[in-house]
């Protein structure tokens, strides 16, 4: 098996550069949450390793229900009433339904738990976000009103009506801890707004940029350092 080589994306005063962890890996990263990562593992068929990038450490992972690479998604999240990491497994039957499962890293074997509700999904083509306690994904490809949420203490899921229906460039991401969904609004404008918690007032507009012209821009990230 190719390893394969980690590389993050450093930007400072307006540049841009790619830089390696000088670590390799055994797969393609599935997700990352609070300086680990969560890695393919090619040397046996659908294992998964946690990486730690850093200290370069390895985890193993129990191996959970297999199941086609686009009928799935991993999370990653950290408890911060159990004070560990939690990996959850949403994956798509023949039935059409979406299970869940959950491994707190640590524990040898997995465990099943209630998933969302039927008809919830349409796609796991988007990647998970971990925000305000809980995991959240955009569930349609596109004209999404809503979005699903797993509180990561609990391990309920529950819907979250966007402030607008989602459109293929639109994106969820994490903006210094909470929720952030950053909006093609309209032409030549995108917006941001912000959920700073699930049970509070909802989302609040926080910034309206203004792009030179129209084009296919697709959020991928918020630094939390300037």
């Amino acid at each position: 098996t190719s390893l394969l080589h980690i590389k993050f994306m450093e930007i400072e005063n307006g540049k841009m550069k790619v830089e390696e962890y000088n670590a390799t890996c055994l797969g393609a990263v599935r997700a990352a949450c609070g300086g680990l990562i969560l890695l393919d593992n090619k040397m046996k068929k659908g294992g998964l390793i946690a990486l730690n990038p850093v200290t370069r450490e390895l985890t193993a992972l129990p191996l959970g229900t297999l199941f086609p690479p686009h009928s799935e998604s991993y999370g990653l999240a950290f408890s911060q009433t159990a004070r560990h990491f939690k990996l959850v497994h949403l994956f798509r039957d023949e039935m059409q339904y979406v299970s869940c499962e959950i491994l707190n890293l640590g524990d040898r074997s997995w465990r099943m738990v209630d998933g969302p509700a039927f008809g919830a999904f349409g796609w796991f083509g988007y990647e998970p976000v971990f925000a305000i306690r809980a995991i959240h994904w955009i569930p349609q490809v596109d004209h999404s009103e809503y979005i699903v949420s797993m509180t990561v203490d609990d391990e309920k899921f529950h819907h979250i009506p966007l402030p607008r229906s989602s459109g293929i460039q639109d994106r969820i991401v994490e903006m210094r801890g909470d929720l952030g969904f950053v909006s093609h609004e309209e032409l030549c404008k995108i917006d941001v707004w912000i959920l700073r918690n699930l049970c509070g007032e909802g989302w609040t507009k926080q910034y309206s940029i203004t792009v030179g012209s129209e084009s296919c821009m697709i959020p991928l990230y918020f630094s939390r350092i300037c």
